[in-house]
């Protein structure tokens, strides 16, 4: 017990209720005190007190309560107003009225107390320490400014507690200060310190005791989700299996079973689903493994609506209702999807399956996709995991299991697990073909191979990768020749051009004549044209023909470089000796047979060869369609005509049709795009939106929306 409160409670002992007041010295003590002789007013209270307790306490608790005079002391002026207030509270009203010409009643006795509180406050709130605080609490009981001595002396301690950031400490305040207003944040600052006070080695195992012993710890799922991080560091499957058959409890089993799953199926297919099945009888979620089965057997068409794009089946039935900005078609069971501007991946269930993070994106290939984040490209697998980090300004196509990767300027090649298999050194690269690659340095090209090795060394200012006949194009500081793969010359660097080869012969020119060379860098045609700047297009044999330029007249010589057709028109295509072949003169397209007989007159602007009996030709007007007796099949009155798929895609007005190849009119001139989808499908634009339709079944696929 304080010294303070004992003394009033040996006082109030001490006396009891007083006798009716004789107002004399007391008229003498209040006078006295009116004129600050507070020596003689202190005199006369203090030998009052024991019979007149409410009025001499009052007395002193003023004048203990005054700063003019040298007995200024708050304690004692709280000490003595509690004494008045506890006696004023057992008098009768008419004792009550003999206080009143001393300016005594209930009110001003709690004025003045409520004044001393706050004095008492002011002055441990300029001391501002835990032990002046501690004090005014236990002095100053019915205060109303304990509260806020309360919380100041508790922020004072929570200070200190938070300083040394223990759990101990945190417990050790919420039990001594359980109704602080820090409690709820000494609570919270507990569990939490508890949690890193028991993973501080950082390790699973660590993780997995904290799980078992503080089930109720809000600290749980975090605990459980580093097990979780910790058993999956590579995000394999044998990762993931183990954290399974060691966490049966873990939330995030779940999780590790689905991306199993994932990692399993990369190279999607159904029947790779199927495997699945087999090998993990105890996946837990069955039934959405038969509907991802019954999914990936099913095929979605793309479709748009309203400026939207979804999936439908191939009878209609909406798969994945339309609200991407758009989407590209499922490859290994994922499509490509832009929402917000931003590109993710979603299966055929329609959920997330790559986070819509990305600004740039491929569709999946082998398993993996490339994709860009916050300009550096990456590849990422199908649980979103980065087998290639995202530090690249480039990265090509798989090509023979490797990556064209770009790094400041320099390029070099990675594979699917994202190992650096080609640092990035070299100054050019071009993606693998057929297991090879060009590779740049200081200006010098060579061949690289897949395992890195040099087999062309850098020693060419120009380079192509072997053609389909195995003939390596190259050049010198200044010539052209032609090496195999191996490196051996073929053909002697002593040209000023070589073409492309195309039915195994490339056009070789050496100043101003050209001829031609075979893939054992034989000469078949000797060098005797005339070259002409663009012969290097027109030049290029085609079905074993090529064309010939004299006089500014062209022909045509066969494959050992005889001239079959004499140079005698402005141009010619498509040359076959079974057929009629397009030709020109005096500015206008005809079509002659292989005896140069002409059989559709010049009268054209433009001429394709035939198929299937029909050509596409242009009058000075329009397109149309013609017979091999010159007659009209359609008559001319089109933009465009164009052949996709055995069909024709005819225009006007920038409005497209579609006919058949018999010239029966499949879709009327309505359409703002008819394109080629697949071998079954033309992919329609009208008004916006995008729908099917079937060659096979000559009928439309679109969405069943509801109007």
């Amino acid at each position: 017990m304080n010294k303070s409160l004992a003394v009033i409670l040996f006082v109030l002992m001490c006396f009891c209720l007083p006798e009716t007041m004789k107002a004399g010295k007391l008229e003498k003590a209040y006078d006295a005190l009116s004129i600050y002789d507070y020596f003689k007013a202190k005199k006369i209270f203090e030998k009052k007190l024991k019979k007149d307790s409410v009025a001499s306490a009052y007395g002193l608790s003023i004048i203990y309560g005054r700063k003019d005079n040298p007995f200024y002391q708050l304690d004692s002026a709280y000490m003595y107003i509690c004494i008045a207030d506890h006696f004023f509270s057992k008098l009768e009203f008419k004792s009550r009225e003999k206080l009143l010409p001393f300016g005594l009643d209930s009110m001003s006795i709690e004025n003045w107390k409520d004044t001393i509180d706050f004095k008492s406050f002011k002055k441990v709130n300029r001391l501002n320490s835990l032990k002046a605080y501690e004090y005014y609490i236990r002095q100053f009981t019915d205060s109303d400014w304990r509260g806020k001595a309360t919380n100041s002396r508790d922020s004072i301690v929570f200070q200190g507690v938070k300083l040394e950031n223990s759990s101990t400490a945190y417990d050790k305040f919420i039990q001594a200060y359980p109704k602080s207003i820090f409690s709820t944040q000494a609570k919270n600052k507990y569990e939490e310190r508890k949690f890193l006070e028991a993973v501080a080695k950082d390790r699973k195992e660590a993780y997995q005791a904290f799980v078992k012993v503080n089930p109720l710890s809000p600290y749980l799922d975090r605990a459980q989700d580093s097990v979780y991080a910790k058993y999956t560091i590579k995000k394999t499957i044998q990762e993931y299996d183990t954290f399974i058959k060691e966490n049966l409890e873990n939330p995030n089993t779940a999780k590790a079973w689905r991306n199993i799953y994932r990692l399993f199926t990369s190279e999607y297919s159904p029947s790779r689903i199927v495997e699945f099945q087999i090998d993990y009888p105890k996946y837990p979620f069955k039934n959405e493994l038969k509907v991802d089965l019954r999914l990936a057997n099913k095929r979605f068409l793309p479709f748009s609506k309203n400026n939207k794009w979804g999936f439908m089946d191939e009878l209609g039935d909406v798969m994945i209702f339309p609200r991407y900005d758009f989407v590209e078609q499922f490859s290994e069971g994922l499509a490509l999807c832009s929402k917000d501007g931003k590109l993710g991946f979603i299966d055929k269930s329609d959920e997330v399956i790559i986070p819509f993070d990305y600004n740039d994106a491929e569709s999946f290939k082998s398993g993996i996709a490339i994709v860009e984040k916050n300009g550096f490209y990456g590849i990422v697998n199908r649980t979103n995991k980065a087998t290639l980090a995202f530090k690249y300004d480039f990265i090509g196509e798989l090509n023979s299991n490797l990556f064209l990767i770009e790094e400041n300027g320099m390029y070099g090649f990675a594979d699917k697990k994202g190992q650096l298999i080609i640092a990035s050194s070299y100054e050019y690269a071009s993606d693998f073909k057929n297991g090879f690659a060009l590779v740049e340095k200081e200006s010098k090209k060579g061949i690289i191979d897949s395992k890195a090795q040099l087999v062309i060394p850098l020693i060419y200012t120009w380079l192509e990768l072997p053609n389909e006949y195995g003939v390596i194009r190259a050049k010198n500081d200044s010539l052209f020749g032609m090496i195999e793969i191996s490196g051996e010359e073929i053909l002697p660097f002593q040209y000023d051009q070589i073409g492309q080869m195309s039915s195994g012969l490339s056009l070789i020119r050496s100043g101003d004549k050209y001829g031609y060379s075979n893939q054992k860098g034989e000469i078949i045609v000797p060098l005797k044209y005339q070259y002409a700047q663009d012969a290097l297009l027109w030049g290029e044999y085609e079905n074993s023909y090529a064309k010939y330029m004299r006089k500014e007249k062209f022909g045509i010589i066969d494959s050992l470089g005889d001239e079959i057709v004499p140079a005698i028109f402005e141009n010619i295509r498509a040359y076959n000796d079974t057929s009629l072949f397009p030709v020109k003169k005096r500015g206008k397209w005809g079509y002659s047979n292989s005896s140069l007989q002409l059989i559709v007159p010049y009268k054209f602007q433009l001429a394709e060869k035939f198929v299937n009996g029909l050509a596409i030709v242009r009058t000075d007007t329009a397109f149309g369609l013609i017979n091999k007796k010159a007659e009209w099949s359609l008559e001319s009155t089109f933009e465009s005509i164009d052949r996709v798929a055995g069909c024709f895609v005819v225009s006007n007005s920038n409005k497209f049709g579609l006919l058949r190849s018999d010239l029966v009119e499949l879709l009327p001139l309505e359409y703002e795009k008819i394109e080629k989808f697949d071998e079954e499908y033309f992919k329609l634009t009208k008004n916006g939106d995008v729908f099917y339709y079937s060659i096979s079944k000559s009928e439309f696929v679109k969405p069943k929306l509801d109007s």
